[in-house]
């Protein structure tokens, strides 16, 4: 996955180094433009234990990459609608604490036993976006929803005994997770027209999970994903 994250980056790079800003005056909004994005994720989850039911707290986060195929249609000089497909590696990590406690409530590093949650999905977002321009620069909000398919789950474990010597254990956890993801999404971002056929945009994504990805064989009766995502993104216009 690292290595396409870096291939997109060189890919923009190399066409931004190729384009020259113009005005704005000389590009009017085509309907159709595709593009590139990616960027690194910081995803978590929401579950709560059995002993405090629905209760619920955020496990701890992992970092991850996003990258993916985008397309949009341009409404009119305000208003889009933008769908693409990407994947997006998500997770949690979960430190159960001192064997014997209460959930695991005493913490220490030469006792504790951490588990490494990582969830592969093929993701495809539906928004609605709004820009507002000035000159060769705008502003964009986006918001909707996002359907997910799991691709892969893999979890890595590292128990600890009393001598602190670590024993790590990595096996497939899929049947533990339904396939299917559904949630919200939004953003807010930054994007400049660089020429008559590219725009470069930055912007921020929040996806909040809004169903229970857990199967009955999970040591958590619900996990319901989270994660925020750093997306550059490079549009190509068509001008059809």
């Amino acid at each position: 996955m690292k290595y396409l994250f870096i291939l997109i980056l060189f890919l923009f790079g190399f066409m931004i180094s190729n384009a020259q800003i113009i005005p704005d005056s000389l590009m009017p909004r085509p309907k159709f433009e595709i593009g590139i994005e990616g960027g690194p994720s910081n995803a978590d989850a929401r579950t709560f234990d059995i002993s405090t039911s629905k209760v619920y707290h955020t496990l701890s986060s992992l970092n991850n990459l996003f990258f993916g195929l985008a397309g949009q249609y341009n409404i009119n000089e305000h208003f889009s609608i933008k769908t693409g497909i990407g994947v997006e590696g998500k997770g949690f990590e979960h430190d159960y604490g001192l064997p014997g406690t209460p959930n695991g409530l005493v913490k220490s590093i030469k006792n504790d036993t951490f588990s490494f949650t990582n969830l592969n999905y093929l993701v495809v977002p539906v928004l609605a976006k709004a820009v507002f321009t000035r000159n060769h620069l705008y502003l964009l909000i986006n918001g909707g929803f996002y359907v997910g398919y799991l691709l892969s789950a893999n979890n890595s474990v590292n128990d600890f005994d009393t001598s602190a010597n670590p024993m790590n254990h990595y096996y497939n956890s899929i049947k533990d997770y339904s396939r299917l993801d559904f949630g919200l999404v939004g953003g807010l971002g930054l994007g400049i027209k660089l020429n008559k056929r590219l725009n470069l945009e930055i912007e921020g994504h929040i996806n909040y999970g809004l169903i229970n990805i857990a199967s009955p064989s999970n040591v958590f009766p619900q996990v319901k994903n989270e994660s925020a995502i750093l997306l550059l993104g490079l549009r190509y216009n068509l001008n059809i």
